[in-house]
């Protein structure tokens, strides 16, 4: 089934049980964009001190959120430590900043039910 748009182009639609029905998209000489205004990092890295000023600003100018992996001695167990952590993000990204860290828990045997309701 082709929908036809109020620009020269077409946009296709088929079953994603039948890919041999897909046909080209007729643009006519009009350029298509996809801008993504900013993405999430969904896994990023980070360390303490002189190595998270270092990279939060970087990551902070490209993405809008990102779910913090820390890499630090002793882990982030607890919901206090990833809080506390947080905080330290917030602190070492540049003025006016919109960046979200999304915080995880390195979870252990030792990770009680009650930490994770908590967190």
């Amino acid at each position: 089934m082709i929908k036809t748009l109020p620009f020269p182009c077409q946009v296709l639609r088929f079953s994603s049980k039948n890919f041999e029905d897909q046909k080209r998209l007729n643009c006519k000489g009009t350029r298509m964009q996809l801008s993504i205004t900013q993405p999430d990092d969904w896994h990023l890295h980070l360390r303490d001190g002189d190595l998270l000023e270092g990279v939060i600003p970087h990551s902070a100018k490209h993405f809008g959120r990102a779910i913090v992996m820390p890499n630090l001695k002793p882990p982030i167990t607890t919901t206090a430590a990833a809080l506390a952590y947080r905080e330290s993000i917030l602190k070492a990204l540049p003025k006016h900043s919109s960046f979200t860290p999304l915080m995880t828990l390195y979870l252990t045997d030792m990770t009680s039910r009650d930490e994770i309701k908590h967190a």
